[in-house]
């Protein structure tokens, strides 16, 4: 039975981990990527980035309840947000925001431009719907606004929490609920809002159903408790709703994904809170102040936090280095392992050498032939399965709705409005959710081929290591102004504003898959997909206006089918069959990178061979015996490694 150390101790352990594994690692691995995660990390991993997203339909009180969390009011309150743009808050030294915009240049390209200012006024320009007409003099009528970064001086954020703050998930905005969903790819956590006396809509629970399953921490916060007597008793409703299979499966019509749904939420913890009441007490004092925050319920939501999101973070963070530190020595120690057999015995060397090369080039020549075809043309018929989920859709809607339609009356037909005008979103999600699975099926049968031909293990090491880079912490410099870079400009493509792009739709089967981790995703050339469902807004209105004559009201709900089944077959399908273009491609571009590194070690192998070839016996002794000493220094390490993560006190290996 392990003893587990003082957190101290442990931590000043893992540094001198860190900084033998980069002693060891600067001869054997010059340019080698687990390497570079590891310099980058070296001198600024014990503080972790944990992004929490926050996130609720619009009007619940997302923007007020990070105003408490954080002690200040930094959020605009009283404006619509932007449509399709995400907040994020970090900790910094001093207020400062920048917005990331896509804008056209001169000869009509889309570029996009980093713009800092330290201002509220300005952050209300970019960041909210009363803002656009502003925004739009500044940036012409095409541009749009990617994401805001603020950094402010909060102590709440200072143990590295960064809160992501989305617009609504529901409503008539649907850019909105994926903008949202695109940034459960960057969290460790999702704080989902609810408001008392309202139950939880449909439209919430779909979103919470794809939250709960994607990230591992989800808290659940119903806001402005001080607004209604029986605040709890809602919430206890809702969440019984959550844990209820019959009510999901009345929603997903599949069972065992109902089942699994109640495992999940069964674990979710619920807080009541009253943010303007903690607001207030910003305001106050003494006694009031005392008994203001006591009622906000806003000290037990931060200590909500800290246990099941900061502290679970920070071990989860731990055992990552860890894991970073492990592959470099055992990079290492193979690598030492092989300079050893070249100075010992050329001629097994060189034979097993050229039986590694040999199996890359049958995978690399042709441009990748031998895996790509199957490949692409499983990506044809993935195209295929999305329109007969279309198709299926559109003859569904015709029976539930279209042949229904004649015989409603007014407020039957008001009814079904909210339902029509959910279809679009919700047959997208299953078009995604269908190419997702697929997408991994694929990945994972060339997986099995590759392994069949022997590179399954440098493979697992190149994934491992993407793997690991993307949860650790990306350098920040927090006393110089931003520069906006290339893999920002991606970031920013496959963050906020994407539709349902990777990041949202496929970036989680892809790391099933094997194949693509958070950093590979990043790295891919991003698909923009803003998705503009517009569906019958105004004959929405003309519903209610004519709820009470029921033959106008029956033409404004066919109109309304029309439009929605138009934005399905057009808007939804196209949007799926670019996510699902987009998607085939950046795998396809990992695994031919991933060839394209084993082939280079091999290549580089070749010439250390050479090399050994031309030394003297003296030399070769020398050579032999400090590869010996670095293997035997190595292995001594990973014997720590073990050691420590057997005193995790998460109990799980790292």
């Amino acid at each position: 039975m392990s003893v587990t150390e003082p957190a101290d101790e442990t931590v000043t352990r893992i540094q001198e981990l860190v900084n033998a594994a980069l002693d060891h690692g600067n001869p054997y691995l010059p340019g080698d990527r687990s390497m570079e995660a590891l310099r980058s990390i070296a001198d600024r991993w014990r503080t972790p980035a944990l992004p929490v997203v926050v996130a609720g339909e619009v009007s619940r009180g997302k923007s007020t309840l990070i105003n408490a969390l954080l002690g200040q009011r930094l959020l605009p309150t009283d404006f619509r947000p932007t449509t399709a743009a995400w907040t994020h808050i970090q900790h910094g030294p001093v207020f400062e925001v920048r917005a990331t915009v896509q804008e056209r240049d001169t000869q009509g390209r889309n570029t996009v431009t980093e713009y800092p200012f330290t201002t509220l006024e300005d952050f209300h320009v970019y960041g909210t719907v009363e803002g656009e007409a502003r925004f739009a003099d500044r940036h012409g009528t095409d541009a749009r606004v990617l994401s805001l970064t603020v950094r402010t001086p909060a102590e709440f954020l200072s143990g590295g929490l960064e809160v992501i703050d989305t617009p609504g998930v529901g409503g008539l905005w649907a850019a909105h609920r994926q903008a949202a969903l695109a940034a459960l790819g960057r969290a460790d956590a999702v704080i989902f809002v609810l408001k008392p006396g309202e139950p939880i809509t449909a439209g919430e629970r779909l979103f919470l159903a794809e939250a709960v399953e994607r990230v591992e921490s989800c808290i659940i916060v119903q806001t402005h408790s001080d607004l209604e007597l029986d605040a709890s008793d809602a919430l206890a409703a809702d969440m019984a709703k959550l844990t209820d299979a019959a009510e999901w499966e009345a929603l997903l019509h599949d069972p065992e994904r109902a089942r699994r749904l109640c495992v999940l939420f069964d674990r979710v913890k619920a807080v009541s809170v009253s943010a303007e009441n903690a607001l207030a007490a910003l305001e106050s004092e003494g006694a009031v102040r005392r008994a203001l925050l006591e009622t906000s319920g806003i000290a037990l939501l931060r200590e909500v936090l800290q246990r099941e999101i900061v502290a679970h973070g920070e071990e989860l963070h731990r055992r990552n280095v860890l894991r970073l530190v492990e592959l470099v020595l055992r990079a290492v120690e193979e690598r030492a392992s092989d300079q050893i057999s070249f100075l010992t015995d050329e001629g097994d060397a060189a034979r097993a050498v050229e039986e590694r090369r040999a199996r890359i080039v049958r995978w690399v020549e042709h441009n990748g032939d031998l895996w790509r075809r199957d490949f692409d043309s499983d990506g044809k018929r993935i195209i295929g399965d999305l329109r007969k989920i279309a198709d299926d859709r559109l003859l569904r809607l015709d029976r539930e709705y279209g042949q229904k339609i004649p015989d409603l009356k007014p407020a039957e037909i008001e009814e079904l409005v909210p339902r029509m005008m959910a279809e679009p979103e919700e047959t997208l999600t299953e078009m995604v959710r269908h190419a997702r699975t697929e997408i991994e099926k694929s990945a994972q049968r060339v997986r099995k081929l590759m392994a069949e031909g022997g590179l399954s293990g440098p493979l697992d090491r190149l994934e491992q290591t993407s793997a690991v880079f993307a949860r650790l912490p990306s350098e920040v410099d927090v006393q110089t102004p931003w520069k906006l870079g290339p893999d920002d400009a991606k970031q920013a493509l496959l963050g906020g504003m994407t539709g349902t792009g990777i990041t949202a739709a496929a970036a989680l089967a892809l790391q099933h898959g094997g194949w693509l981790a958070s950093s590979a995703v990043a790295s891919a050339p991003a698909a923009p997909v803003v998705i503009p469902f517009v569906v019958g807004g105004a004959v929405f209105v003309a519903i209610n206006q004519q709820k009470r004559k029921g033959v106008r009201a029956r033409d404004a709900a066919r109109k309304l089918l029309a439009d929605v089944q138009d934005e399905i077959a057009d808007t939804a399908l196209r949007t799926a069959e670019e996510v699902t273009v987009e998607t085939q491609r950046a795998v396809a571009d990992q695994i031919s990178a991933a060839l394209r590194e084993l082939e280079a070690r091999v290549e580089r192998d070749r010439r250390d061979l050479e090399k050994a070839g031309t030394r003297t016996p003296a030399e070769r002794l020398k050579e032999i015996t400090r590869h010996e000493n670095a293997v035997a220094s190595v292995r001594a390490l990973l014997d720590e490694v073990r050691r420590i993560r057997g005193g995790d006190r998460s109990g799980r290996a790292a």
